[in-house]
């Protein structure tokens, strides 16, 4: 089966410690998991018309990392 996983790519256990496996979505838009977590929230309702994808990342690369009174 094809994949678009890349040959380096890395599991990272929640110990911090990294191990050769496939990819995550952690990092997906921000480095703080936290914030990740609630884009992913934002890209499900993508799908019933709650978001569009475009917006939705242009508005994230808007966001300072850390940033919570953004």
């Amino acid at each position: 089966m094809a994949t678009n996983t890349s040959p380096g790519a890395t599991i990272r256990a929640a110990d911090g410690h990294q191990s050769p496996g496939e990819p995550t979505l952690t990092g997906l838009a921000f480095q703080d998991s936290g914030f990740d977590g609630q884009f992913l929230r934002v890209l499900d309702t993508i799908a019933s018309g709650g978001a569009d994808i475009g917006e939705a990342f242009i508005t994230a690369r808007r966001i300072p990392d850390g940033d919570r009174d953004a």
